[in-house]
């Protein structure tokens, strides 16, 4: 069982936060958790090995026909997941392109940030072709935060338009040591947090269960 890393996108009313003592109402979620875990095959949950992913199955909604776009590698499917299209509209093919204004030479790796940033300065802010689902919640007076452990380009393209104000994106490999989020501000906000908490966590022997 292997799973690459973890994508977190969460989706909420701006300025709206559930108490914890509402009750829940179908259809009236003002905070929704969608969990993508890269490479981890659905029959490897259960509740021996990842007990507590089994009872978020268990207790939340399960995609249960859900399939890969093609080619099925990486920030193919991230943009579609982000954008709800296939990548002859979205733009994103593989995970190898070759744009010439990006290198004349050879195709490029989109898994660094920095050149899907150099991508959209040459394309005139198209580095993705399609409406992400962030610019259509920002529309809706809403939300989405992208949180993954991925590489900063797998990243990026769950939210494209983070870096220009568009909700939320967190992935501690943007520039390590400076910056994990767009916007930067969620940069303080987030080591306020993560730094006590990583402290605690050194303190105890490190166990995980998934």
């Amino acid at each position: 069982m292997t799973a690459k890393f973890l994508i977190v996108l969460v989706i909420c009313f701006l300025g709206l936060v559930p108490s914890a003592a509402a009750q829940p109402v179908p259809g009236k979620a003002r905070l929704n958790l969608v969990f993508i875990l890269d490479g981890l095959r659905p029959d490897s949950i259960n509740p021996d090995d990842t007990p507590n992913l089994y009872k978020l199955r268990l207790e939340g909604v399960n995609f249960l026909n859900g399939h890969s776009v093609f080619p099925t590698v990486t920030r193919v499917n991230a943009t579609a997941i982000a954008t709800g299209t296939y990548p002859g509209t979205n733009g994103i093919v593989g995970n190898t392109m070759y744009v010439p204004k990006v290198n004349p030479n050879r195709a490029f790796a989109n898994d660094d940030a920095k050149i899907l940033f150099k991508l959209d300065e040459v394309t005139g802010g198209n580095m993705v072709l399609a409406r992400s689902m962030a610019e259509l919640l920002h529309a809706r007076n809403m939300k989405l935060a992208a949180v993954s452990s991925g590489s900063s380009g797998q990243s990026l393209l769950l939210n494209p338009r983070a870096p220009k104000g568009i909700g939320i994106l967190i992935n501690s490999d943007l520039e390590p040591g400076s910056l994990v989020a767009y916007p930067p501000n969620v940069t303080v906000k987030f080591s306020l947090v993560l730094v006590p908490a990583r402290a605690k966590e050194e303190q105890r022997t490190p166990t995980m269960h998934l």
